[in-house]
């Protein structure tokens, strides 16, 4: 009890009140989610009391996500835009043929195990599935099934309970016809408590393997298995070891919390799809926290488990940029867990929850023996190197050169939703009025004065923009700085703007506006900051850009497709002294 005490005292003291409530509403993702599975793990997952200390652990121990990740985490945006279909990626259902598309599995045929009144059918038939069995174990649902499916010749109707063995199995039929099962309810009374057994009736069982070739199919007619039977998803696949093989992807419910009696959780239904090449490309929980939905696909994983906890947010986007590039040239799925961006450009990635071999930029600590191991970091973004399974673990911050040929790519992947957009829009033609060109400038203060991260004095960027021959009438000087307000003064005669005087967006999102303008504007000024940098490589309008350097002590031109990301040269004490004083 002491113990237990201790843990509970330090994690509301070390966590925002708010977190902490929030966390243990959704106890049911975060325990199951946070770590890998086992028998043992799962049986302890099972006491509510012990899921709530184990959520409360993690946050003691999780790292601080960075100053914009708590701002977009503490706002409303569906409020604050106006848009109250905004929701995170896991709180909307699937749509199968948008999983298929974005995954690229070919519509063979389709195994829907569960198929209840057979409401998929339709959408099976306009994704052009050649094959399609439709499954359900519940007799009161096989005469609406063939009625269902009785003009379509490739339409398939199975009256069984598809498990690990073949024979008769007992059915638990509940009020509720989709909440029935092959397993006794378990937590599901507690979070449902109007749902209950009303009988049992006995039913055929069959395997995936034996259904089939009862059926005259062969696996590899068929590329996608869904499966929605309460919780004996596991047991039916322990029964496809001949089909699953064959099969491309597999979309599952799956379980965060023990509804069912003796229902795999979800560590330990990843590590047996894992065992067998699948991934998990995708997951939602939209009707509860305790179960929902996950694409497998047969693929190997990139994962980044430290994203949103090492480093801000230009940081992050350099990270998630090489994860998704190592991705798409190994043709891996990727794992990360929250962080601002997917809230930000509308990123749909499912969190890492199994242990993978880390490789750290800085020191690999991968076998000698693993292919990798002598790849430089910048090598596995360009072409296929046998990467997979990997946690990474870095900065990722290459020379431009190396990003360059991916420029496009990157523009398209951060790009923010539509909501947020039309924001950055607004704001941009309010700063264009009168035809005005955009200059902006870049002044990196608030955080900044040690080793390479000095601060440039206005006095260079004063000196650049009274060389460069800019009318003054004809043209806007935007100022993007965490304090920008109090440097206006710096740039007379230029009319200068920052994002209080512009933003379509709410306060919480100014530094947001900031990276879009720099982004977008017609001449860039940056800090030796990895977040101007980024803006002026995904900004179009520009072919050069300028930059601080300590060394020549002014700015100086640079290409943002060609150049390294950030000065390196460490300054003494006094050098960043003597900057002050120029400032």
């Amino acid at each position: 009890r002491q113990v237990v005490a201790v843990v509970l005292v330090v994690a509301v003291v070390a966590v925002p009140a708010q977190v902490v409530l929030r966390r243990v509403k959704d106890i049911g993702r975060i325990s199951a989610m946070s770590h890998a599975g086992s028998t043992q793990r799962r049986n302890i997952l099972s006491s509510g009391f012990e899921r709530v200390a184990r959520a409360l652990r993690k946050l003691v121990r999780r790292r601080n996500r960075g100053l914009e990740f708590r701002r977009v985490q503490a706002l409303d945006l569906a409020k604050i835009l106006g848009d109250n279909s905004i929701k995170a990626h896991w709180l909307r259902p699937f749509d199968v043929g948008e999983l298929m598309s974005r995954h690229q599995i070919a519509p063979r045929g389709v195994i829907h195990l569960g198929a209840h009144q057979g409401d998929e059918i339709d959408t099976y038939l306009r994704l052009g599935f050649s094959q399609i069995i439709m499954v359900d174990a519940n007799p009161a649902m096989i005469p609406g099934l063939r009625a269902r499916a009785a003009s379509h010749s490739h339409v398939h109707i199975v009256h069984a309970a598809i498990s690990d063995r073949d024979g008769p199995i007992r059915l638990r039929i509940t009020n509720a016809e989709q909440s029935s099962s092959i397993l006794p309810l378990a937590r599901h009374k507690d979070y449902y408590p109007s749902i209950r057994e009303d009988e049992q009736v006995e039913v055929p069982g069959q395997t995936i393997d034996s259904m089939l070739a009862s059926l005259g199919f062969t696996a590899n007619d068929f590329s996608l298995l869904v499966m929605d039977i309460q919780g004996a998803e596991l047991r039916a696949l322990q029964g496809a070891t001949k089909t699953l093989p064959h099969i491309d992807a597999v979309l599952t419910e799956f379980n965060l919390a023990e509804l069912y009696e003796g229902c795999a959780l979800l560590p330990a239904f990843e590590e047996f799809m894992a065992q067998r090449g699948f991934n998990r490309g995708a997951d939602c929980t939209p009707w509860h926290p305790t179960w929902g939905d996950a694409f497998y696909v047969k693929r190997p994983v990139v994962a980044m488990s430290s994203l949103g906890s090492n480093g801000r947010f230009a940081n992050q986007l350099y990270q998630y940029l090489f994860v998704r590039l190592a991705a798409q040239a190994n043709n891996a799925v990727v794992q990360v867990p929250d962080w601002v961006g997917a809230h930000i450009y509308g990123l749909e990635d499912p969190a890492p929850i199994r242990a993978l071999q880390t490789f750290d930029e800085a020191k690999p600590r991968l076998s000698p023996r693993t292919s990798i191991h002598n790849i430089a970091p910048e090598a596995m973004i360009g072409e296929r190197s046998d990467i997979g399974d990997i946690d990474f673990r870095g900065y990722f911050q290459f020379d431009a050169r190396h990003l360059s040929p991916h420029r496009a790519f990157a523009q398209k992947l951060f790009t923010p939703t539509t909501a947020i957009q039309q924001g950055i829009d607004r704001s941009l033609a309010k700063l264009r009025e009168g035809n005005r060109e955009i200059i902006a400038v870049h002044l990196r203060r608030g955080d900044y004065g040690y080793d390479y991260f000095f601060r440039a004095p206005c006095a260079w960027y004063e000196a650049w923009m009274n060389s460069i021959g800019v009318d003054p009438a004809r043209a806007v000087l935007y100022l993007a700085s965490e304090d920008a307000a109090k440097y206006r003064s710096r740039f007379k005669p230029f009319r200068t703007a920052t994002a209080r005087d512009v933003s379509a967006l709410a306060p919480e999102l100014d530094w947001l506006l900031d990276f879009e303008i720099l982004r977008a504007a017609d001449r860039v000024a940056i800090s030796n900051s990895s977040f101007s940098f980024m803006a002026a490589f995904l900004n179009t309008k520009i072919s050069r850009a300028m930059r601080p350097s300590a060394a020549e002590m002014k700015l100086v031109e640079f290409d943002p497709l060609d150049a390294p990301v950030l000065f390196r040269e460490k300054l003494s004490a006094n050098a960043h002294a003597h900057l002050l004083t120029l400032d």
